[in-house]
């Protein structure tokens, strides 16, 4: 019988202490079913004794249910002294036996809802006795998730679903995101992943697999490899007892050896894992891997992940063995296992060429384990000193599965109080590496961050949190970015390159320009320039060039070190390269003349986005090479598709060989009549008229208006009876102020126009200008910074003269037409008369 929904009111006394309940006397008489739950916990390190009272009202129509319930929760089987292979009951699955005293419910009692709080499932026990499998929420206020099982032999079992649900005493989630979590997580728990047939075939593989022979002669070598003091007393005894180890010799060795050279140098390592008697245990270790445990595999992967003494088919054989045997995997055997996965297949990216596939048997064990680890998650069966290695793994595959990456955001939200910051923000950078939106983890973990102070953080978490911020442009935490900079102005001492870099990108994502951080960044940088990837040395370049902080001596000495090594630059890392130095306007011929080389060569491989760029960058900058361009225009007419943003590049790259390099034909060394048609389809088809098309539409969807300077700038131009347009148009710009008589652009220059510290035109600036000019225009620019130190009229006017004398070989005689009456005009353009047209 299908009942409304449960009003559950709960009073929990929990870990911390804290009542949260309510008393349901304003609810009395309802016909609402409603629950109370009372709860007393008993501390200990080994067990904690919970007595409950449970209260089930159905209304006056339907009898009252009066459980009461005692309950032992196994906190740690380790106390209890069971070994850690055969605890079956622990903290981690939060599992409690319950003895009802009395159960007053009939046998056919059952729960249901439409929002599905309550779940009920019917089976039979072995004993042929009826059990039902109940879900229900308790705690409108609190909205802890239970379940339980009882049966007529009167023992049940009760859990929480939640890490620390409300029997534990932990933070429970508000209705609404408990609704939430469960409609993520009951897809997952309907997922296929392990179907019944399968887990019972792979169970039955798993019992018939051989088992290796563990005699006295094997326990005592293992003791001698494990009281061995240096790796070469354990590489000593592989090469005297080798040929009687077993498997479980051979493992020990291997983990031991890695483990001895932990805070070695690098030589040493070297030479470790160049030893032939290191080689030939990676080799007989392989033929061992299927014969061994969870336990074994985890510390074979782990060694391995640590010293790489092993070899990528050891590393395969791990993994295809692992994923029959993943039920039976600790928490910490699976994450060591992940880590270790994660860290050959970073190795494995280095060594080949971009766009290599994972291999099948990683993509299988990946898929497995993260279903395993989402349902563990959702039962609290997975420990949070887990969370770090195990996210960290799959963000470094780059391997994104909804199901596992919910589970784990709510598993984190849970226990965000409690995860080091270090685990808080390793989870916020792999959740923006993998573009998974999670906001409500990110404000928890931001919350938990901050308030707890940042200047605990280490170097790799702030640069970990300004990266994920920026990723997913969580710009309204302006306070918290403030504090952020100031942390890492003081510990830039030890960021690595890659952190440096990465800091300095995320503010210019943000548009958060702090000028302490990046005027402290260059010297860090500039110490460590050599070691900076070429990808990191493009981001910190486009990053100082958004922010528009110059600094002379950081783009002369970038522009050195990419131009040595230029040929190790992606083709995103050349456009980003090349943009950041024309945006700048900062003039580095070596770097690019490189840069017109490698993009020559690479010509008929670049992709649209990169090509618009590049074309674009060049041009700003000045450097148009004819017979480069020529090529260059071939195959922005033959690729595609480009979007507003890039045809509006291509319509400037256009202006700009219109009027700088006309001499610039379409050149695809062919047939003259190819030439000619690409050529017409250029001028007058689809390519040239869409990009003029989205240049138009930008410039209209800018709204044009007159600011208050430029409106201050006219004022002043009145009072010396000079007349003038502003905003007029000429070709494809906008001039701000126009002198038509002597033909002079007044560009009136606000701080966008340049650089925030040492106060020069940025490259777009001095692009229009040179257009501008090449047009028969005289470029007349009014600073901000200068026009802004005047303040009475008569002092404005006299920069103003002094501004425009040497531009007008009389000042008088040039003047333009003043306005009736002898006022001088200042009008929009458009709405000038026709006479002053004429004259």
């Amino acid at each position: 019988m299908a009942l409304a929904r449960p009003c559950a009111v709960a009073s929990m006394h929990g870990i911390s202490g804290v009542s949260h309940g309510v008393e349901p006397a304003h609810i009395a008489g309802s016909s609402r079913p409603f629950a109370t739950l009372s709860s007393k916990q008993t501390p200990s390190t080994a067990c904690s004794s919970t007595s409950l009272r449970a209260e089930m009202h159905w209304g006056s129509n339907r009898p009252t249910v009066r459980t009461e319930v005692s309950c032992n929760l196994n906190n740690s089987g380790r106390e209890h002294g069971h070994r850690k292979r055969d605890r079956k009951e622990s903290a981690a699955r939060q599992r409690l036996r319950v003895s009802f005293k009395s159960v007053d419910a009939p046998p056919s009692a059952s729960f249901s809802s439409d929002a599905n709080e309550s779940r009920v499932t019917k089976r039979r026990n072995e004993d042929g006795s009826d059990a039902t499998e109940l879900g229900l929420v308790v705690g409108e206020m609190e909205g802890a998730v239970l379940g339980g099982s009882y049966g007529s032999n009167g023992y049940g079992d009760l859990r929480s679903n939640a890490p620390r649900g409300a029997i534990a005493g932990a933070r429970s989630m508000t209705l609404s995101d408990a609704d939430e979590r469960k409609g993520s997580l009951s897809k997952l728990a309907q997922r296929p992943t392990l179907p019944h047939r399968e887990r019972a075939k792979r169970k039955s593989n798993r019992e018939d697999r051989p088992k290796e022979n563990i005699s006295p002669e094997v326990k005592a070598l293992n003791k001698l490899i494990a009281h061995a003091e240096t790796a070469e007393e354990i590489l000593t005894l592989y090469e005297k007892n080798g040929s009687e180890y077993n498997g479980i010799n051979l493992c020990t060795t291997f983990h031991r050896l890695s483990k001895k050279m932990q805070g070695a140098s690098r030589e040493e390592r070297e030479r470790c894992r160049a030893d032939p008697r290191t080689r030939r245990l990676a080799l007989q270790l392989e033929e061992h891997v299927e014969h061994f445990d969870t336990q074994a595999l985890s510390n074979i992967a782990w060694a391995h992940g640590k010293l790489r003494h092993g070899s990528r088919q050891l590393i395969a054989r791990v993994g295809v063995a692992a994923v029959p045997l993943v039920e039976e995997f600790h928490a910490q055997e699976v994450a060591s296992l992940l880590w270790a996965v994660a860290r050959e297949w970073t190795r494995a990216l280095r060594r080949a060429p971009p766009g290599l596939q994972p291999p099948p048997w990683q993509t299988e064990l990946l898929e497995t384990f993260a279903a395993e680890v989402a349902i563990r998650l959702d039962q609290g069966q997975y420990l949070p000193r887990n969370f770090h290695a195990t996210i960290w793994a799959y963000a470094t595959c780059d391997h994104c599965d909804r199901g596992f990456l919910t589970a784990m955001a709510y598993a984190v939200v849970d226990h965000a109080e409690e995860l080091p910051s270090h685990t808080l923000a390793n989870v916020a950078w792999a959740y923006a590496k993998l573009a998974f939106p999670a906001p409500h983890m990110y404000a928890a973990v931001l919350d938990a961050v901050q308030r707890r102070g940042l200047v605990h953080l280490a170097p790799l978490d702030i640069s970990h949190l300004l990266w994920a911020m920026a990723r997913f442009d969580m710009r309204d935490r302006p306070q918290l970015l403030t504090a952020l900079s100031r942390v890492s102005v003081r510990k830039l001492a030890h960021f690595t390159p890659q952190a440096l870099s990465n800091t300095a990108w995320a503010h210019a994502r943000l548009e958060h320009h702090h000028a302490e951080l990046f005027e402290a960044l260059v010297p860090h940088v500039l110490a460590s320039l050599p070691q900076f990837s070429p990808q990191a040395l493009a981001n910190l370049s486009w990053a100082f060039a958004a922010c528009r902080h110059d600094s002379p001596e950081l783009f002369d000495a970038i522009a050195k070190e990419a131009t040595s090594r230029i040929g190790e630059f992606s083709e995103v890392g050349l456009a980003g390269l090349a943009t950041a130095y024309a945006n700048i306007g900062r003039p580095a011929p070596e770097l690019f003349s490189a840069l017109e080389d490698v993009a020559e060569a690479q010509l008929e491989t670049m992709i649209p986005r990169t090509l618009a760029n590049t074309a674009w960058a060049l041009v700003v900058a000045g450097r148009i090479r004819p017979e480069l361009f020529a090529k260059m225009r071939a195959r922005m007419v033959v690729s595609g598709p480009y979007s507003p943003a890039l045809l509006s590049q291509l319509f400037q790259v256009d202006l700009a060989l219109q009027y700088e390099a006309p001499e610039v034909k379409t050149d695809l060394s062919s047939s003259g009549d190819v030439d000619r048609y690409l050529e017409v389809l250029w001028l007058s088809g689809s390519l040239r008229g869409s990009a003029a098309k989205c240049w138009n539409q930008a410039k209209h969807l800018n709204e044009r208006h007159v600011s208050a300077f430029q409106a201050d700038v006219s004022n002043t131009l009145m009072a010396m009876g000079i007349e003038h347009r502003c905003e007029y148009d000429e070709e494809e710009f906008s001039i701000d102020i126009a002198l038509l008589g002597p033909r002079v652009a007044i560009e009136v220059d606000g701080p966008l126009h340049y650089t925030v510290n040492t106060l020069q035109p940025v490259g777009a600036t001095k692009f229009k200008r040179r257009l501008l000019q090449r047009l028969g225009w005289k470029v007349l620019p009014v600073p901000f910074f200068e026009y802004n130190t005047y303040a009475p009229l008569h002092t404005k006017v006299a920069f103003m003269e002094a501004k425009l004398r040497p531009l007008l070989t009389s000042l008088r005689d040039s003047m333009a037409l003043r306005a009736p009456g002898g006022a001088p005009g200042g009008m929009p353009g458009g709405a000038l008369e026709e006479e002053g047209e004429e004259e």
